[in-house]
């Protein structure tokens, strides 16, 4: 089975050890994109010869490096607090 054939199934989970990454198609999809082409080459070799301990290996590989390297979402940013209180704010009305 090719693992471009997972990203039509939806994606499903990277095994990393004693927990894994639940992945979505596009997440899949930008994890083998973000591959070295030698490595993304061997990975998919691997597949078809049906070597899946390498293939899987080189995709975990791949997951940490994706999931370490992608910058972190942004903070939330809530309402300012005023002597302990929440601060609200009203809109400015032009005119």
């Amino acid at each position: 089975m090719l693992l471009r054939s997972l990203q039509g199934q939806g994606g499903g989970r990277i095994p990393m050890g004693a927990f894994s990454y639940d992945v979505t198609r596009h997440e899949l999809a930008r994890i083998i994109d973000a591959m070295p082409t030698e490595e993304c080459r061997a990975m998919h070799l691997a597949t078809r010869q049906g070597d899946l301990a390498t293939a899987q290996r080189l995709l975990r590989e791949a997951a940490a490096t994706y999931y370490t390297s992608a910058p972190a979402a942004p903070a939330v940013i809530g309402a300012p607090f005023r002597d302990g209180r929440r601060v609200r704010r009203t809109a400015l009305r032009n005119g």
